[in-house]
């Protein structure tokens, strides 16, 4: 039998719905919660915007400290599109295509709005053979490496984070979807050919299409094994807002290799979120991402950011999320040569 959430997670399952019940939110208000914890989920979740609106549509008194949050996270998405807009007209001014997911463009695509989705900074993929260029055309914005002491990179490098100088702004340049091997399997070229334009402020900004848009962002909460319920929350934005179709869905997760991922990430928004699937879509889980909803909703709750018992029970849930024997010893081999790398 499922546990049923404190009155204060129960709150914020709520609120932050497209579609809150704000019948229940009173009835929950109205319980002895702990308006603190609320804010402080919130926060390490990072939905308190979404957390504001709920609030706001209900009716309920604002916790202290919540506005000040609010503000703090519209501000920096505010800093970070401007960023945004900046170093992709430089990039392409540098003749270097390039892509951009989660961010800005997924605050309008998802939210239709720029301050309900809080980020931390500007997700950029480029050619793997433009990663060095790219890099350089950034440093010339002002951009460092950030955490580490050397400022230059080796050129098998596929993932390497910037910060501006005097803003402060974090970019995360990629030359590859992810770090680890045959995870997402879509070649830049292909991607790029199917970009579609996303209007920010007037300047299109070029992101991936819809199904893959989609399927990327169950890749990258798998990957944090949903440890946050903002990447929950993005699923449930997207599926209030469009209609998926699962003929055209599960094939595409199978090919990029993210089938057992979306189907997780996709039960939790249904059981956390209330999120309404179609018959093609909700599916039985198999019993070992039956056991990984189970647990992962218990850390929702009471460790924000942190769904995963130790090292060995991060090495499990990653292998049961991959969709084949053949990409569990993939991933295997490779987190092992990393560790004895270190």
């Amino acid at each position: 039998m499922t546990r049923s959430p404190n009155p204060s997670f129960a709150m914020l399952l709520q609120a932050v719905r497209p579609q809150p019940d704000m019948a229940e939110m009173r009835r929950l208000a109205a319980e002895r919660m702990d308006w603190g914890a609320l804010v402080m989920q919130a926060r390490g979740h990072a939905v308190a915007p979404l957390l504001l609106r709920g609030l706001n549509l209900a009716g309920l008194p604002l916790p202290d400290g919540l506005q000040d949050i609010v503000a703090f996270v519209a501000r920096r998405s505010l800093a970070l599109t401007r960023e945004l807009l900046n170093v992709t007209a430089a990039l392409t001014q540098a003749g270097l295509p390039y892509l951009t997911f989660k961010g800005p463009t997924e605050s309008l695509q998802a939210y239709g709005d720029l301050s309900l989705r809080s980020f931390q900074d500007i997700d950029l993929l480029v050619e793997p053979q433009a990663f060095n260029r790219a890099c350089t055309v950034l440093q010339s914005l002002g951009y460092e490496v950030y955490g580490t002491s050397s400022q230059t990179h080796p050129v098998s490098a596929t993932q390497i984070l910037l910060r501006h100088r005097e803003r402060r702004l974090l970019i995360d340049l990629h030359s590859h979807w992810t770090d680890f091997p045959n995870l997402f399997d879509w070649s830049f070229g292909d991607a790029f050919d199917s970009r579609i334009a996303v209007d920010v402020a007037g300047q299109p900004i070029y992101t991936l299409p819809d199904t893959e848009r989609l399927l990327f962002l169950c890749l990258h909460g798998g990957l944090h094994i949903w440890g946050r319920l903002n990447w929950v929350c993005d699923l449930a934005w997207e599926f209030a807002h469009r209609d998926w179709d699962a003929d055209i869905l599960l094939p595409r997760a199978g090919q990029l290799g993210v089938q057992r991922t979306m189907m997780l990430g996709l039960a939790l928004g249904q059981s956390l979120l209330g999120m309404s699937l179609s018959d093609g879509l909700a599916k039985s889980l198999p019993l070992g991402l039956r056991y990984l909803q189970h647990d992962i909703a218990a850390l929702l709750e009471s460790n924000p950011g942190q769904a995963r018992r130790g090292r060995a029970h991060a090495l499990l849930c990653h292998m049961l999320l991959r969709d084949s024997h053949r990409k569990r010893a993939v991933e295997l081999r490779y987190r092992l040569r990393r560790n004895l790398d270190r």
